[in-house]
């Protein structure tokens, strides 16, 4: 469950953001786009998780949990994005 949050909520949103530096994009496309690589996992998930009966419970605790820790990690990247931009 760490691992995914970690992707999820950390390093999907750095490596955007290290995309963004590399082929030097700015703007608000660019905050919008880092800002939502840095939102938590959603029900989707849970709903392919049922479809090919994988352990719906887990997947269902890790939405759960990324939406909690991605209140904090959002508003961090907010101060990242408004920082650099």
């Amino acid at each position: 469950m760490s691992v995914s949050m970690l992707y999820k909520l950390i390093l999907a949103p750095a490596i955007t953001l290290g995309l963004a530096f590399l082929f030097g994009i700015k703007g608000n496309i660019t905050k919008i786009t880092i800002f939502e690589s840095a939102m938590p996992a959603v029900l989707t998930s849970s709903i392919i998780a049922e479809q090919f009966r994988l352990n719906t419970k887990l997947t269902n605790l890790t939405i759960g949990f990324s939406i909690i820790v991605g209140l904090f990690t959002s508003a961090f990247w907010y101060q990242i994005i408004e920082y650099i931009f």
